[in-house]
């Protein structure tokens, strides 16, 4: 990783620029207003009966720390931005830019969830993305970000395209390759903990859960369903189960998974 200052030109190492994806400062402005809107409202629900002057005081004070307090909000995300090139990204926290390699990704986690305000009124999909690099660095964006599920989709992309060939070489060499905590591949078949509810295949197993195998042989395909991945044998339709947000890389596990469900 390097540290530098640019714009959106091509970079000598980083090769042709790409897309910018910058912070939704029109977001961050309504978030402001929502906030102090409602620390108003409620200050004056609360001091309804409160003598004027003191509940003047009071207000004054409640607002002018709240102000602060979003105004600091604001400020911490106003200048983030992602830029990406041909062969890496940058990624702005204030005045520093961190040049990173798509090739120094080993290991990127999304997560996408419905959330709803004011009792339904108000919906909207928050995205996540974890990014771990050989320098045990981590890098997260959020939706902080303008069109961050185009982002997320790019770096995935980039990611998958490059790291896709060493796992493989490494499957073939007998390596035991993690995505993520609790599943891992090798060349014999998938491993998961086993769950410590054994009726209940979503149960979460503990550090002393034994693992389970599943040679190839008997692997029978997979499916995503209501956020998770679920594994087929050829004797189970859910042999193992996991959630989408606790796997690394997963468009790459289902490009494996795919490509040996349909190896004879």
């Amino acid at each position: 990783m390097r540290f530098m200052t640019t714009t959106f030109e091509d970079d000598p190492e980083f090769g042709a620029y790409v897309a910018n994806f910058p912070a939704n400062r029109s977001r961050l402005l309504l978030t402001a207003g929502v906030i102090l809107a409602a620390v108003w409202f409620v200050l004056t629900v609360v001091l309804w009966q409160v003598e004027a002057g003191l509940a003047s005081i009071i207000t004054v004070g409640v607002i002018s720390v709240a102000t602060l307090a979003v105004g600091w909000y604001v400020a911490h995300f106003w200048n983030r931005e992602v830029v990406l090139y041909k062969r890496g990204f940058s990624y702005r926290e204030g005045s520093a830019i961190a040049f990173i390699r798509y090739a120094d990704v080993v290991a990127l986690r999304q997560k996408a969830e419905r959330v709803s305000y004011f009792g339904g009124l108000v919906r909207r999909t928050i995205y996540r993305t974890t990014m771990k690099t050989v320098n045990d660095e981590t890098i997260v964006l959020g939706s902080v970000y303008r069109r961050v599920d185009d982002l997320s989709l790019k770096l995935e992309q980039e990611v998958t395209r490059l790291l896709k060939p060493i796992i493989e070489v490494r499957l073939r060499k007998g390596e035991m390759v993690a995505f993520g905590e609790r599943l891992t591949l090798n060349d014999s078949g998938i491993s998961l903990p086993t769950p410590t509810d054994s009726q209940n295949p979503y149960a979460i197993p503990t550090n002393s859960s034994p693992d389970k195998h599943l040679p190839w042989s008997e692997f029978a395909g997979c499916t995503v369903e209501g956020g998770r991945l679920v594994l087929a044998s050829s004797s189970e339709p859910a042999w193992g189960v996991l959630p989408l947000e606790e796997i690394d890389n997963v468009r790459l596990l289902l490009d494996v998974l795919k490509s040996r469900a349909q190896q004879p």
